[in-house]
């Protein structure tokens, strides 16, 4: 038992309040320590910092922009409580991710320059907070781009994607594959350039608005992509994701192919099509859909054939052109606005050395190389300085003079004699190449390039050049990847084409 007199009790209540003040003054002393050594708490009148433990906001919408030794990310900053940005990334296919750096809470943007041409990466950014609380963003998978420019002995341009052959015949295809276009067996669209499947060789390919034909050796056509109105001439409506054989043909020299028609001139110069044929631009007479082959009316023999949305053109042995199919526009350039079942000769019979057929207009040159073009030019496509459609051929304002052509939906591309690509009409992506915002050239210009080129080709709202040395360039709109640099951004000057 242990006794208490009232003066001990009072004594040790007096030494406890004692311990307990100073054990709060100390406290207080530690706090203003601690708040001094934490930004926007030094009482200097600046904003204070969040409770300890706040996650930051993620960051949102991180986006890459792939080049062969760089990626360009970008990202939204959502917080306004975070310390910085920590950015990792991964092996292409794996989640091994590692920091590769750090940055301010002010920057949302950073180039990564340890990279590879060729290399499959993953990305993500961290924002962390005054405690290292962090919270990730959206992961983004990129491949950088190859070095140099792709190597192609022959282009084919549809509406919205690109097929080219190889010196060993093979075929490769990028862009929009929505309908199995590329024949790669995938509907996934592609930024470079891939390989179709079938392990065949081809002397020529052509393409229209989602579909893809080509002719090997012995002169068999192949088609793949969408066969809705039977373009593919397999005999059925059913879409191919690979090349299929098209039925019921002689051997084929050369093909052209529309928004949903295919036409082909045999060997021996007959001229054959198959597919849609609401406007008549099968030339059979009819307006029936074929879903194999038709002989083309008249018995006429043609060197050169051509195809737009839903007209066709084709140059007979003799130097005359015919048109058929559509002719809302004067597309048929025979002086009226009435559809033609069955080909009809151009008014005046003028004796051109090449036609060319694209959206709704046509143009053609002389042998003497000078431009007349007819049909749809509500953007110039014509290059006569207007924008009105005409029904007979009419020659491109200037003295310019040229040796290739190629038509686009409403635009229009030429190669002089030296190689200098010029074009002229639609341009709202940048299609004419000019580098220009003007979203339409009434008469020809020059296009924004010192390259030369051999072949020109013109999709809806793009264009690709071939040079002496068969490297690839393209420029316009890139929504699906039709202009094959790995990335889908436009372009409004020529711009090379990623090797395979």
């Amino acid at each position: 038992m242990i006794e208490h007199d009232a003066e001990s009790n009072s004594t040790v209540r007096i030494g406890h309040r004692v311990l307990l003040l100073r054990l709060v003054r100390q406290y207080r002393i530690a706090l203003l320590a601690l708040a001094v050594t934490v930004p926007g708490c030094s009482g200097s009148g600046t904003e204070p910092t969040p409770p300890f433990g706040e996650v930051p906001a993620a960051p949102s919408n991180l986006a890459a922009v792939p080049a062969s030794t760089s990626v360009l990310l970008s990202w939204d900053d959502n917080s306004s409580n975070e310390s910085g940005f920590r950015i990792e990334r991964a092996p292409g296919g794996t989640s091994a991710f590692d920091e590769i750096a750090a940055t301010g809470s002010d920057v949302v943007s950073y180039m990564d320059l340890d990279v590879t041409p060729g290399t499959a990466f993953s990305y993500r950014i961290h924002a962390y907070g005054p405690d290292g609380a962090s919270t990730n963003s959206n992961t983004i998978s990129v491949t950088t781009t190859m070095t140099g420019v792709a190597s192609f002995a022959f282009l084919a341009a549809g509406s919205h994607h690109t097929c080219a052959l190889a010196l060993d015949g093979s075929a490769w295809c990028w862009g929009s594959n929505k309908y199995g276009q590329l024949g790669d067996g995938t509907r996934t669209n592609r930024t470079r350039p891939i390989e179709v499947i079938g392990d065949l060789s081809y002397t020529t390919l052509a393409a229209g608005d989602t579909h893809t034909c080509g002719v090997t050796a012995p002169g068999t056509v192949y088609c793949w992509g969408t066969n809705s109105f039977g373009q593919l001439g397999t005999g059925t409506t059913d879409d191919r994701l690979t090349p299929a054989p098209v039925s019921g043909i002689p051997p084929v020299a050369t093909l052209a192919l529309g928004r949903a028609h295919s036409c082909a001139l045999d060997t021996g110069g007959a001229a054959w099509c198959w597919g849609w044929n609401d406007n008549g631009q099968l030339g059979d007479g009819s307006t029936i859909n074929r879903f194999t082959p038709v002989q083309v009316g008249g018995g006429r023999l043609f060197v050169e054939l051509t195809a737009g949305y839903s007209h066709a053109c084709g140059r007979t042995t003799t130097g005359s052109t015919y048109c058929w199919g559509f002719n809302g526009q004067g597309t048929v350039g025979d002086g009226t606005r009435i559809t033609r079942y069955v080909p009809t000769l151009v008014a005046g019979d003028p004796q051109f050395a090449s036609v060319v057929a694209g959206g709704m207009l046509n143009c053609a040159r002389t042998a003497s190389n000078r431009v007349f073009c007819w049909g749809y030019n509500p953007f110039g496509g014509i290059g006569d300085g207007t924008a009105t459609d005409r029904d007979t051929p009419t020659p491109a304002a200037g003295t310019l003079t040229f040796i290739g052509l190629a038509l686009g939906y409403a635009h229009t591309c030429g190669i002089t004699a030296p190689g200098e690509p010029w074009c002229w009409g639609h341009n709202y992506s940048g299609q004419v190449g000019d580098g220009s915002d003007e979203h339409w050239r009434l008469t020809p210009v020059r296009v924004d390039t010192d390259l030369q080129f051999q072949q020109l080709v013109a999709g809806d709202a793009h264009t690709c050049g071939r040079t002496s040395t068969n490297a690839i360039y393209c420029w316009g709109t890139n929504f699906y990847g039709e202009l094959g640099d790995g990335i889908s951004n436009p372009i409004r000057a020529p711009n090379p084409v990623s090797p395979p």
